[in-house]
């Protein structure tokens, strides 16, 4: 969900769209009362089927096809080693120091669905801080489809966009109709991804896509308000509402001084993978240990530890990784 992506640093304003969701994200786990984080999490499926899918289409455009192999290593160059390394700190190693300090905490009955990127499917209580994985379970599998079907898009591009579409109502509705929790099904999320996907098209391609936007942005933000216990056309409106936001954010983007407001937030987006997935153990640390603070100023505090922690993290370890991308262009 939070990974990021080469062509990202291309198109401005991207980056701060990110740095922006995640905060909403932190700031509903921080304050219960604040609901918007969701919202932030389908944004996240919209923006990375949009820049995978330009990223695909770039590639074909200059050799013919997708190097499906390349294609997966760079991702996975990118999300598989912190997860890992978190999923293993969490499953392995953090019950050892539990014990030892006589902390009680409860693991996932399914670990192995930890290690499958199968957590959105694993419901049972446990620790907080392995909760936020279950959207880059989605993201992966999503990335399993994505990736083999990649030879459809020179083509037959809109088949694989209108089945992911087609697929996620049906299931919406059957969920409706059965009672069944959409929150962290991947088939519930199928549409955000279809509406990146399709976005990502158009924008290589280079249709005039600014005024759509400002229309479609206007139109589905006032039918979100209106749809907002509706579980089949919500999820349709926020999809599209989420693509019109980040044409519209490029679009702005593009203007000297709105450029020149969104550099640090662009600088602090390149972090919020690593942000996103320390924010449970942080959040939970600063629960035990700044329980004497107001909320507000212990979310700063515990905001201010995770931008240090995740910009460590990312040069110290997970750079590295990334630099391994270089023999996986060709």
């Amino acid at each position: 969900m939070f990974t990021i992506i080469s062509c990202m640093n291309k198109i401005s304003g991207l980056y701060s769209l990110r740095f922006f969701a995640c905060i909403i994200i932190l700031l509903s786990h921080a304050f219960p009362s604040f609901k918007l984080g969701y919202l932030s999490l389908e944004f996240f499926f919209v923006l990375s089927s949009f820049l995978l899918t330009i990223l695909a289409l770039r590639e074909i455009e200059q050799s013919g096809t997708v190097n499906r192999f390349n294609f997966f290593m760079r991702r996975t160059l990118r999300v598989f080693p912190l997860y890992f390394a978190l999923v293993a700190f969490s499953l392995l190693i953090l019950p050892y120091f539990a014990d030892y300090f006589h902390i009680p905490i409860k693991l996932p009955e399914e670990k192995w669905k930890y290690w499958l990127f199968l957590s959105n499917f694993e419901y049972s209580d446990s620790i907080y801080a392995i909760k936020f994985l279950w959207s880059v379970s989605v993201e992966e599998q999503f990335y399993w489809i994505f990736i083999p079907i990649s030879f459809l898009f020179s083509k037959n591009f809109w088949i694989p966009v209108i089945l992911f579409a087609l697929t996620s109502i049906a299931f919406l509705i059957y969920a409706e109709i059965n009672d069944l929790s959409i929150h962290t099904h991947t088939l519930a999320h199928f549409i955000k991804f279809a509406a990146g996907m399709a976005l990502g098209y158009l924008f290589h391609k280079k249709y005039n896509l600014l005024k759509p936007a400002y229309i479609l942005f206007f139109t589905t933000g006032i039918g979100l308000f209106l749809t907002w216990n509706n579980n089949i056309i919500f999820p349709i409106l926020s999809s599209i509402f989420f693509a019109s936001t980040i044409i519209l954010t490029i679009h702005l983007a593009k203007n000297k001084t709105v450029s020149k407001l969104l550099m640090p937030f662009e600088f602090l987006g390149i972090y919020t993978y690593g942000i996103y997935l320390f924010s449970g153990f942080v959040l939970t640390a600063g629960g035990m240990f700044l329980s004497d603070l107001s909320k507000l100023p212990a979310f700063f505090i515990e905001l201010g530890c995770l931008l240090l922690i995740s910009i460590i993290s990312y040069h110290c370890y997970e750079k590295p990784f990334l630099k391994l991308k270089k023999y996986f262009r060709k």
